[in-house]
């Protein structure tokens, strides 16, 4: 898989990382998903050499809460 990981600022306890987890896990396009709660993170997996599905994982990590994501340069 390939991956990107995503900061994710409003997350308040480890309840909030578990729904965006799911929220992510859902999407089309997503493999893999886990949200870390005290790194305020989220590692999303997507098949090799295709492309993230970006405005989806932004918009379902917003849904999910009062969250805001972005995209760091963090290599997983």
């Amino acid at each position: 898989l390939d991956r990107v990981v995503l900061a994710i600022e409003g997350m308040t306890c480890e309840a909030c990382a578990v729904e965006i987890e799911s929220s992510l896990e859902r999407l089309d396009g997503v493999a893999a998903a886990e949200v870390d709660y005290e790194s305020h993170e989220a590692v999303v997996g997507f098949p090799k050499g295709a492309q993230p599905p970006l405005a989806a994982i932004l918009a379902a990590i917003a849904e999910s809460g009062s969250y805001k994501a972005t995209l760091t340069d963090r290599v997983p």
